[in-house]
């Protein structure tokens, strides 16, 4: 099976390269490493300020929320230059999150 994470950064990259006039043939290489550590934890004990709601409309604040902490190392090399980059992130959302539950 294929990836759908895959397509959305093929796309992404071309989008890129375009922006900063690199033609896709001057690539020696592009390389992304993305390290997921997904945990549980109390709705309490959330650190993002995202707001959700089930299928009624009402708030939820009483499940358990899904953490995914996110880091990524990127490098694009061509003959001429190499770009770095790095991200941190944090997302989290609710157990059955987006389900009527």
């Amino acid at each position: 099976d294929r990836l759908n994470i895959a397509g959305e950064l093929q796309l992404w990259l071309a989008d890129d390269l375009e922006k900063h006039n690199i033609p896709a043939n001057a690539l020696l290489a592009a390389e992304l490493v993305a390290d997921l550590v997904l945990t549980r934890t109390e709705h309490k004990n959330r650190t993002g300020k995202s707001i959700h709601f089930d299928g009624n409309g009402a708030r939820i604040t009483n499940r358990d929320v899904f953490r995914c902490l996110i880091d990524c190392r990127s490098v694009i090399r061509t003959e001429y230059a190499e770009y770095k980059s790095n991200c941190h992130s944090i997302e989290e959302w609710p157990l059955g999150f987006p389900s009527s539950q």
